[in-house]
């Protein structure tokens, strides 16, 4: 919690903050009233509308849904969990940015194939994956909030017309979340082990067993 007098000394950046976020919702105001949004829409609703299919089927779209969830699914997996696994102290934080990135994709197909399998069959990896998720997550905003204060920072020092006082507050602030990213960043290895646990690896198996059993 801030004090009153830290939360006065920082009243400049807030106020970036707010200029900011202003700025960034007139742009998605404007994106949405665009013609190019209308056009978007309208190709979208156009291509979701049935369509007589083409006589030169592609040889995966023979192959039954169940077989294409599977395979996916377990690709999927096994990429996070190398990626995951690469992954120690010494690692860069791009490396656990790329990973997020694996475990979103992931995420959408468990979540899109889903009705696919039996109810609740998908359950274990995806408690572990939402886990690792919010590490990762929460790793990425205290990276991006340092990048935030930075630049504000930075546009503030050009302009020279910002309290010092204001400026060293930002800095404390900065410092507050490098050292509380730090933290987080070395617990990356208790935040992946219950996702690349026996458990979960032997669950994704099962659910790649199902191309064989349920599709012949």
């Amino acid at each position: 919690h801030m004090t009153p007098e830290v939360t006065n000394e920082l009243g400049p950046l807030l106020e970036q903050i707010q200029l900011r976020r202003t700025s960034s919702q007139q742009q998605l105001v404007e994106g949405l009233q665009s013609d190019w949004y209308r056009r978007f829409k309208q190709s979208w609703n156009a291509f979701l509308e049935p369509t007589v299919p083409h006589p030169k089927v592609q040889p995966k779209g023979l192959a039954p849904a169940l077989d294409i969830a599977s395979q996916t699914l377990h690709k999927r997996y096994l990429r996070a969990l190398d990626h995951g696994g690469a992954i120690d102290d010494s690692t860069p934080a791009a490396a656990l940015h790329d990973l997020r990135k694996d475990c979103k994709k992931l995420r959408y197909v468990i979540e899109f194939f889903s009705p696919l399998y039996k109810q609740g069959a998908t359950h274990t990896v995806l408690k572990q994956l939402k886990q690792l998720q919010d590490y990762l997550g929460y790793f990425q905003d205290l990276d991006t909030h340092q990048l935030m204060l930075q630049q504000i920072s930075q546009q503030m020092v050009a302009n020279n017309n910002t309290p010092p006082q204001a400026l060293i507050a930002i800095g404390r602030l900065w410092e507050r979340l490098a050292i509380n990213q730090q933290q987080t960043r070395h617990g990356f290895a208790d935040a992946f082990a219950p996702f690349a646990a026996n458990e979960v690896q032997q669950a994704v198996t099962t659910l790649f067993s199902h191309q064989t059993t349920q599709s012949r």
